[in-house]
């Protein structure tokens, strides 16, 4: 804003329009985007709900002289980027209604 009545507009370099304009000569923009997001679930005990999401990666560890399975996986009410890694049997045992 320069003064009461002037907005200086930041336009490409190559513009060859002044940028300074009068208010009269502006029409207000509303975006058509609405900012969007999930609230988490919260569980009886006032936790939020951490189930997983989706299976990322799949690798196997060595364990000893056992061959254990583990998932990267992507949880609920969560960034893809705090993805862990989990041991398939033990996942499976703690949700057993999940499809991995």
């Amino acid at each position: 804003m320069i003064g009461k009545v002037a907005y200086k507009l930041k336009l490409p370099d190559n513009s060859r329009v002044h940028p300074v304009f009068h208010v009269s000569q502006l029409k207000k923009h509303i975006g058509s985007d609405l900012a969007h997001a999930d609230l988490p679930i919260i569980g009886p005990d006032r936790s939020i709900s951490k189930e997983p999401f989706k299976i990322l990666e799949r690798r196997i560890e060595r364990r000893g002289d056992r061959a254990v399975t583990e998932v990267l996986v992507e949880w609920t009410n969560s960034f893809p980027k705090d993805a862990t890694w989990e041991v398939l049997h033990q996942l499976q045992a703690q949700f057993p209604n999940f499809n991995s």
